[in-house]
Protein backbone atom coordinates (compact mmCIF):
# COMPACT_ATOMS: atom_id res chain seq x y z
CA UNK A 1 0.00 0.00 0.00
CA UNK A 2 2.79 2.40 0.91
CA UNK A 3 4.57 1.63 -2.38
CA UNK A 4 1.40 2.39 -4.35
CA UNK A 5 0.92 5.63 -2.42
CA UNK A 6 4.53 6.69 -3.01
CA UNK A 7 4.20 5.87 -6.72
CA UNK A 8 1.01 7.93 -6.91
CA UNK A 9 2.64 10.90 -5.16
CA UNK A 10 5.69 10.68 -7.44
CA UNK A 11 3.53 10.58 -10.57
CA UNK A 12 1.44 13.48 -9.26
CA UNK A 13 4.47 15.70 -8.68
CA UNK A 14 6.08 14.66 -11.97
CA UNK A 15 2.92 15.58 -13.90
CA UNK A 16 2.54 18.94 -12.20
CA UNK A 17 6.25 19.75 -12.46
CA UNK A 18 6.13 19.03 -16.20
CA UNK A 19 2.97 21.09 -16.64
CA UNK A 20 4.48 23.98 -14.69
CA UNK A 21 7.65 23.75 -16.79
CA UNK A 22 5.63 23.87 -20.03
CA UNK A 23 3.64 26.86 -18.78
CA UNK A 24 6.88 28.67 -17.95
CA UNK A 25 8.31 27.92 -21.41
CA UNK A 26 5.25 29.23 -23.26
CA UNK A 27 5.14 32.30 -21.02
CA UNK A 28 8.81 33.06 -21.71
CA UNK A 29 8.31 32.45 -25.42
CA UNK A 30 5.40 34.87 -25.47
CA UNK A 31 7.42 37.44 -23.53
CA UNK A 32 10.25 37.19 -26.06
CA UNK A 33 7.77 37.56 -28.91
CA UNK A 34 6.26 40.63 -27.23
CA UNK A 35 9.74 42.10 -26.85
CA UNK A 36 10.38 41.53 -30.56
CA UNK A 37 7.05 43.19 -31.42
CA UNK A 38 8.07 46.35 -29.60
CA UNK A 39 11.78 46.43 -30.49
CA UNK A 40 11.88 44.60 -33.86
CA UNK A 41 15.07 42.98 -32.61
CA UNK A 42 15.33 39.74 -34.58
CA UNK A 43 17.31 38.16 -31.72
CA UNK A 44 14.18 38.35 -29.56
CA UNK A 45 12.21 36.57 -32.27
CA UNK A 46 14.89 33.91 -32.59
CA UNK A 47 14.80 33.41 -28.81
CA UNK A 48 11.02 33.04 -28.94
CA UNK A 49 11.47 30.38 -31.61
CA UNK A 50 14.02 28.50 -29.51
CA UNK A 51 11.76 28.61 -26.46
CA UNK A 52 8.58 27.50 -28.22
CA UNK A 53 10.47 24.70 -29.99
CA UNK A 54 11.56 23.47 -26.56
CA UNK A 55 7.93 23.49 -25.51
CA UNK A 56 6.93 21.31 -28.44
CA UNK A 57 8.48 17.99 -27.47
CA UNK A 58 5.69 15.60 -26.52
CA UNK A 59 2.45 14.67 -28.27
CA UNK A 60 0.49 16.59 -25.62
CA UNK A 61 2.64 19.67 -26.27
CA UNK A 62 2.18 19.41 -30.02
CA UNK A 63 -1.62 19.49 -29.86
CA UNK A 64 -2.00 22.10 -27.11
CA UNK A 65 -3.84 25.21 -28.32
CA UNK A 66 -1.59 27.76 -26.60
CA UNK A 67 1.62 26.09 -27.80
CA UNK A 68 0.39 26.05 -31.38
CA UNK A 69 -0.93 29.61 -31.27
CA UNK A 70 2.41 30.96 -30.00
CA UNK A 71 4.30 28.77 -32.46
CA UNK A 72 2.17 30.17 -35.29
CA UNK A 73 2.77 33.74 -34.12
CA UNK A 74 6.53 33.18 -34.08
CA UNK A 75 6.88 31.23 -37.31
CA UNK A 76 4.48 33.39 -39.33
CA UNK A 77 6.54 36.41 -38.32
CA UNK A 78 9.74 34.61 -39.31
CA UNK A 79 8.18 33.69 -42.66
CA UNK A 80 7.69 37.39 -43.33
CA UNK A 81 10.78 39.03 -41.83
CA UNK A 82 13.16 36.26 -42.92
CA UNK A 83 11.60 36.05 -46.37
CA UNK A 84 14.88 34.98 -48.00
CA UNK A 85 15.33 32.22 -45.38
CA UNK A 86 18.75 33.33 -44.13
CA UNK A 87 18.25 31.43 -40.89
CA UNK A 88 18.30 27.64 -40.79
CA UNK A 89 15.05 25.74 -40.28
CA UNK A 90 14.11 22.09 -40.00
CA UNK A 91 11.00 22.92 -42.03
CA UNK A 92 9.83 25.90 -44.04
CA UNK A 93 8.36 28.44 -41.55
CA UNK A 94 5.16 28.57 -43.60
CA UNK A 95 4.78 24.80 -43.30
CA UNK A 96 5.30 25.06 -39.54
CA UNK A 97 2.48 27.60 -39.34
CA UNK A 98 0.10 25.61 -41.52
CA UNK A 99 0.64 22.55 -39.33
CA UNK A 100 0.25 24.38 -36.02
CA UNK A 101 -2.89 26.21 -37.15
CA UNK A 102 -4.64 22.85 -37.54
CA UNK A 103 -4.76 22.83 -33.74
CA UNK A 104 -5.99 26.42 -33.53
CA UNK A 105 -8.79 26.59 -36.08
CA UNK A 106 -12.05 25.04 -34.95
CA UNK A 107 -11.20 24.98 -31.26
CA UNK A 108 -13.28 26.51 -28.48
CA UNK A 109 -10.50 29.08 -27.95
CA UNK A 110 -10.42 30.34 -31.55
CA UNK A 111 -12.94 33.14 -31.10
CA UNK A 112 -11.10 34.64 -28.11
CA UNK A 113 -7.83 34.61 -30.07
CA UNK A 114 -9.20 36.16 -33.26
CA UNK A 115 -6.84 39.20 -33.14
CA UNK A 116 -3.77 37.00 -32.96
CA UNK A 117 -5.11 34.67 -35.66
CA UNK A 118 -5.74 37.67 -37.91
CA UNK A 119 -2.13 38.74 -37.32
CA UNK A 120 -0.88 35.27 -38.27
CA UNK A 121 -2.96 35.22 -41.44
CA UNK A 122 -1.67 38.67 -42.43
CA UNK A 123 1.95 37.57 -41.92
CA UNK A 124 1.38 34.51 -44.08
CA UNK A 125 -0.19 36.61 -46.81
CA UNK A 126 2.81 38.94 -46.88
CA UNK A 127 5.19 35.96 -46.99
CA UNK A 128 3.27 34.41 -49.89
CA UNK A 129 3.23 37.76 -51.71
CA UNK A 130 7.00 38.15 -51.39
CA UNK A 131 7.60 34.62 -52.69
CA UNK A 132 5.14 35.12 -55.55
CA UNK A 133 6.69 38.40 -56.70
CA UNK A 134 10.25 37.15 -56.20
CA UNK A 135 9.56 33.99 -58.22
CA UNK A 136 7.93 36.05 -60.99
CA UNK A 137 10.88 38.44 -61.06
CA UNK A 138 13.34 35.54 -61.35
CA UNK A 139 11.27 33.83 -64.09
CA UNK A 140 10.40 30.89 -61.86
CA UNK A 141 6.91 30.87 -63.30
CA UNK A 142 5.75 27.55 -61.85
CA UNK A 143 6.63 28.70 -58.33
CA UNK A 144 5.08 32.11 -58.97
CA UNK A 145 1.86 30.45 -60.15
CA UNK A 146 1.80 28.32 -57.00
CA UNK A 147 2.10 31.29 -54.66
CA UNK A 148 -0.24 33.60 -56.57
CA UNK A 149 -2.81 30.78 -56.63
CA UNK A 150 -2.55 30.50 -52.85
CA UNK A 151 -3.03 34.27 -52.54
CA UNK A 152 -6.03 34.05 -54.85
CA UNK A 153 -7.54 31.36 -52.61
CA UNK A 154 -7.12 33.72 -49.65
CA UNK A 155 -8.57 36.77 -51.44
CA UNK A 156 -9.87 36.41 -54.98
CA UNK A 157 -10.83 40.07 -55.35
CA UNK A 158 -7.35 41.57 -55.77
CA UNK A 159 -6.98 42.73 -59.38
CA UNK A 160 -3.18 42.56 -59.45
CA UNK A 161 -3.21 38.92 -58.35
CA UNK A 162 -5.78 37.99 -61.01
CA UNK A 163 -3.72 39.89 -63.61
CA UNK A 164 -0.55 38.01 -62.68
CA UNK A 165 -2.35 34.67 -62.70
CA UNK A 166 -3.64 35.39 -66.21
CA UNK A 167 -0.12 36.20 -67.42
CA UNK A 168 1.48 33.20 -65.71
CA UNK A 169 -1.06 30.71 -67.03
CA UNK A 170 -0.62 32.17 -70.48
CA UNK A 171 3.18 31.89 -70.22
CA UNK A 172 2.99 28.29 -68.99
CA UNK A 173 0.54 27.26 -71.70
CA UNK A 174 -2.51 26.84 -69.47
CA UNK A 175 -4.62 28.74 -72.00
CA UNK A 176 -8.08 27.72 -70.77
CA UNK A 177 -7.22 28.69 -67.22
CA UNK A 178 -5.65 31.93 -68.44
CA UNK A 179 -8.84 32.79 -70.32
CA UNK A 180 -10.80 32.33 -67.11
CA UNK A 181 -8.69 34.98 -65.40
CA UNK A 182 -8.92 37.35 -68.38
CA UNK A 183 -12.71 36.93 -68.42
CA UNK A 184 -12.73 37.81 -64.72
CA UNK A 185 -10.59 40.90 -65.40
CA UNK A 186 -12.93 41.95 -68.21
CA UNK A 187 -15.85 41.90 -65.77
CA UNK A 188 -14.08 43.61 -62.88
CA UNK A 189 -11.82 46.09 -64.69
CA UNK A 190 -12.24 46.03 -68.48
CA UNK A 191 -9.30 47.07 -70.62
CA UNK A 192 -8.87 46.75 -74.41
CA UNK A 193 -5.81 44.51 -73.98
CA UNK A 194 -7.77 42.05 -71.85
CA UNK A 195 -10.33 41.61 -74.62
CA UNK A 196 -7.59 41.21 -77.23
CA UNK A 197 -5.56 38.65 -75.29
CA UNK A 198 -8.66 36.62 -74.39
CA UNK A 199 -9.73 36.65 -78.04
CA UNK A 200 -6.26 35.55 -79.18
CA UNK A 201 -6.28 32.69 -76.66
CA UNK A 202 -9.72 31.54 -77.78
CA UNK A 203 -8.40 31.69 -81.34
CA UNK A 204 -5.44 29.47 -80.36
CA UNK A 205 -7.96 26.98 -79.00
CA UNK A 206 -9.91 27.12 -82.30
CA UNK A 207 -12.94 28.46 -80.46
CA UNK A 208 -14.25 30.94 -83.00
CA UNK A 209 -17.61 31.39 -81.29
CA UNK A 210 -16.03 32.73 -78.10
CA UNK A 211 -13.44 34.68 -80.09
CA UNK A 212 -16.27 36.59 -81.80
CA UNK A 213 -18.16 36.93 -78.51
CA UNK A 214 -15.20 38.50 -76.73
CA UNK A 215 -14.31 40.81 -79.62
CA UNK A 216 -17.94 41.92 -79.96
CA UNK A 217 -18.11 42.71 -76.26
CA UNK A 218 -14.77 44.51 -76.50
CA UNK A 219 -15.89 46.59 -79.47
CA UNK A 220 -19.10 47.56 -77.69
CA UNK A 221 -17.14 48.52 -74.57
CA UNK A 222 -14.39 50.35 -76.47
CA UNK A 223 -15.99 51.45 -79.77
CA UNK A 224 -12.97 53.59 -80.72
CA UNK A 225 -10.44 50.78 -80.35
CA UNK A 226 -9.33 49.95 -83.91
CA UNK A 227 -7.38 46.78 -83.01
CA UNK A 228 -10.44 45.07 -81.54
CA UNK A 229 -12.69 46.31 -84.35
CA UNK A 230 -10.42 45.26 -87.23
CA UNK A 231 -9.81 41.80 -85.75
CA UNK A 232 -13.56 41.31 -85.31
CA UNK A 233 -14.38 42.55 -88.82
CA UNK A 234 -11.79 40.24 -90.40
CA UNK A 235 -13.32 37.21 -88.70
CA UNK A 236 -16.87 38.27 -89.63
CA UNK A 237 -15.77 38.91 -93.23
CA UNK A 238 -14.23 35.43 -93.47
CA UNK A 239 -17.52 34.03 -92.19
CA UNK A 240 -19.50 36.17 -94.66
CA UNK A 241 -21.60 37.56 -91.81
CA UNK A 242 -22.33 40.87 -93.50
CA UNK A 243 -25.31 41.70 -91.31
CA UNK A 244 -23.04 41.52 -88.25
CA UNK A 245 -20.40 43.60 -90.02
CA UNK A 246 -22.93 46.40 -90.58
CA UNK A 247 -23.55 46.53 -86.80
CA UNK A 248 -19.95 47.46 -86.15
CA UNK A 249 -19.39 49.88 -89.05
Amino acid sequence: MNKVFILFISSFFLYHTTAWSQTLITKEAMNSFAQYSSSKDIKKLENARKLIDNGYKTKADSIAFRNNLIRSLVYSTLARVDSTLKYSYQKDPIEEVLYSMKFVYGTKFEKDSRDRITYIEAQLKQAYLFRANNSFKNRKYTDALKYFSILDSIDNTTISITHNLALLCQELGYFQRSIGYYEKLIVSRPRPEYFMVAANLYELLNDETNTVRILSAGSNTFPNNRDILFKLLNILLNRSEYVEIIKFT
